[in-house]
């Protein structure tokens, strides 16, 4: 009926290029039709293309603007798919965006700017296929199985979030923002800093409780007053080096999701139970989360969120963001473990 249609309307067909099959080349990716399910992968024709690139841009010492523009233009189409590497991309769009120093050659990029990158890509394109591969699950596109709801707030002195399982409130967190964060990110109370609490709130609340989702058959929705903090949950493109922390972990975590969750806006008015808990910790607050702060969390259990030190951040993999830093020294080479991220990312 569809090729009728466009037929009809007077469109040329490219006939030859037509499939039949259980497995098809598409434009982004090969498609293989399950029972449950269709598994998406990267083409294999751009997955060489992109360890070639890496390797050249690893090779020496400058890479040339243009050469650099080409293997950011590959690894973006290969996250279309992937969306979960997008996060990682930043420091080679920051390198791009502020272009070559005036100690280097010109329209270069020192490779020691982005060497770390390009090492986590290398190994991410070097290894197991089941890293370049996503499942959508049918069950996941027809909304089949249990409603998982993630409320989230977030306010200069803390966070705060619930959880609901089939409408059903079954646990909280308040959290207060440490030296760690502050150290991290922002001092508190700076109003600069809260774009990232909000997106730190989603960050803590879906690694508290992304246990409830390792069954495949769940509807997962985060709810927010925060506009652009969900925003960066769905799309994963952060906007700055702080942001780029926390959807780097975000990232890790909602992978093994088929679809990304649903982000509900949910107003102030309606948004009562994570904004107090948020506020716990604030001049005003009582300095202890309790049931007694909204009457959806009777008898619901409290849980402690986790200390957020260097340690918390598995896919950090420039440090605290200094956003001081020049062109040539922003993105210096690092030494953790890649190994841990990708063991995360799988």
């Amino acid at each position: 009926m569809v090729v009728l249609v466009w037929s009809a309307v007077g469109f040329e067909l490219a006939s030859p290029k037509g499939q039949l099959s259980t497995a098809v080349t598409w434009i982004g990716g090969a498609l293989e039709f399950l029972p449950d399910g269709v598994r998406a992968t990267v083409k294999e024709a751009i997955l060489q293309d992109i360890r070639d690139g890496i390797d050249k841009a690893l090779s020496g010492n400058v890479i040339p603007a243009k050469q650099l523009h080409s293997l950011v233009g590959k690894i973006n189409h290969a996250a279309g798919l992937l969306i979960v590497i997008r996060p990682f991309m930043e420091p080679l769009w920051a390198a791009l965006h502020k272009g070559s120093s005036s100690s280097g050659p010109q329209n270069c990029i020192w490779t020691t700017q982005i060497r770390s990158t390009l090492l986590w890509f290398q190994r991410l394109f070097n290894g197991n296929g089941e890293n370049l591969q996503r499942f959508y699950s049918l069950d996941a596109y027809m909304r089949r199985g249990t409603t998982v709801e993630i409320g989230v707030d977030a306010s200069p002195w803390g966070l705060g979030g619930w959880l609901s399982v089939n409408g059903k409130v079954k646990s909280y967190f308040a959290s207060m923002l440490t030296e760690h964060d502050v150290n991290r990110f922002y001092p508190i109370g700076s109003p600069d800093g809260q774009q990232i609490w909000e997106a730190l709130a989603i960050l803590v609340a879906v690694d508290i409780w992304h246990g409830e989702w390792t069954q495949q058959r769940i509807q997962l929705k985060i709810k927010g007053d925060n506009v652009s903090a969900l925003t960066l949950m769905i799309k994963m493109r952060p906007k700055g080096p702080t942001m780029a922390i926390v959807a780097r972990e975000l990232a890790l975590i909602l992978a093994r999701l088929s679809f990304p969750p649903d982000a509900i806006h949910t107003p102030g008015l309606a948004h009562i139970a994570a904004d107090r808990l948020s506020r716990v910790f604030s001049p005003e607050g009582t300095g202890r989360a309790s049931a007694d702060l909204h009457h959806s969390l009777q008898n619901v259990v409290e849980v402690k969120a986790p200390v957020r030190d260097d340690s918390y951040y598995v896919a950090d993999i420039h440090g605290t963001a200094d956003k001081s830093a020049t062109a040539e020294d922003e993105w210096v080479p690092w030494s953790g473990s890649i190994i841990s991220m990708l063991h995360r990312l799988c």
